[in-house]
């Protein structure tokens, strides 16, 4: 349980507070606007590293269990 909370605060923690700025910095009338892309374009984010994470595993045969050294460097790009 530590290990998902202190991934969820490393990997999340963070989304409150680019919010925050995107609001006192952006013009008023689009704050709404520029945080609905913000929240687009990171979870387009995910989607893709996810894939491409996937893409690696298959083309050049990456097990966790039978190579778990090669699938830590592909982890750690």
């Amino acid at each position: 349980m530590t290990g998902i909370y202190l991934e969820y605060f490393l990997s999340k923690g963070w989304t409150s507070g680019a919010i925050f700025v995107l609001k006192t910095v952006v013009d008023p009338s689009i704050s709404y606007l520029s945080i609905s892309l913000f929240i687009l374009l990171t979870s387009i984010n995910s989607m893709l590293s996810a894939n491409i994470m996937a893409f690696y595993v298959e083309k050049y045969d990456i097990d966790p269990i039978n190579s778990p050294a090669e699938y830590g460097k592909l982890v750690t790009m």
